[in-house]
């Protein structure tokens, strides 16, 4: 094997293993995608997957606040409050098969004092 073809194989190597990084952490992409519950009840939510729940929490969080929600820098600055909106949604969202989760994301996020959109 000559330096040049071990280098090319690593860099290979390492670009395989980049790409095959990028499929298992985020195999259907980042956690702020795919959220499918605006529009669903309570009992929608409680039966829904964490992942869709927090994606939700997330697009309505970044709505309320006014942030990009094709930016993942900014998606991800925000991510503790969708987090803690996830959290208030679940406890408020038991019982409630008939309030759109949008109308108790906006009471959490007034509960939790997060700031709104300047």
């Amino acid at each position: 094997m000559t330096p040049k073809s071990i280098v090319i194989g690593l860099a290979g190597a390492l670009i395989v293993g980049l790409l095959v990084r990028d499929l298992i952490v985020e195999p259907d992409g980042p956690w702020f995608w795919g959220g499918t519950l605006h529009w669903d009840d309570g009992d929608a939510w409680m039966a829904a997957s964490k992942a869709d729940r927090l994606a939700t929490a997330g697009d309505l969080t970044a709505g309320y606040k006014g942030v990009d929600r094709n930016s993942r820098e900014a998606m991800d600055a925000i991510k503790g409050e969708a987090e803690q909106v996830l959290a208030c949604i679940d406890r408020r969202a038991v019982g409630k098969g008939y309030v759109p989760i949008s109308h108790l994301s906006y009471l959490c996020m007034e509960e939790l004092k997060i700031p709104e959109r300047s």
